[in-house]
């Protein structure tokens, strides 16, 4: 049935193409999806507290073999963990640590993670900074 048309469903999917592969590109990656397991982990028990995990301030200890490719994606680490903020700190150990606190800033009513620095775009109040930013690009 690999050659069925019938539905994509049934279709196989394309090999990739060699000259396509990335190491550094699949490392990065690979220290950013070891990151958001611990995370993830630590995220449990805040959600457990009846906390959401947009509010949440994660500190990350990092080992040595991940903290190159972690800080070339700090300003980004937030989004791929579902939370307001990401702190990054170095640690000896071979393992990541995870600190997990509740959010002290404003929470943006567009997105809702949380901000120690909210914006105001025309009408709209408590903005984080890229929301207010998409606002302004919109012309609102």
């Amino acid at each position: 049935r690999a050659d069925d048309r019938s539905s994509i469903h049934l279709s196989p999917l394309p090999e990739p193409a060699p000259e396509r592969e990335d190491a550094a590109l699949e490392e990065k990656f690979d220290a950013i999806l070891a990151a958001r397991a611990a995370v993830t982990q630590e995220l449990e028990a805040f959600r457990a507290q009846k906390h959401r995990t947009l509010d949440a301030a994660v500190t990350l200890g990092v080992p040595a073999a991940h903290r190159e490719a972690l800080k070339a994606s700090a300003d980004r680490l937030h989004d791929y963990f579902i939370v307001s903020s990401v702190a990054l700190e170095e640690t000896d150990g071979e393992e990541f640590t995870v600190t997990v606190a509740e959010h002290t800033g404003t929470k943006c009513p567009r997105c809702w993670k949380r901000d120690h620095a909210p914006e105001t775009v025309g009408e709209h109040e408590g903005l984080c900074p890229r929301c207010a930013a998409v606002l302004r690009e919109m012309g609102l």
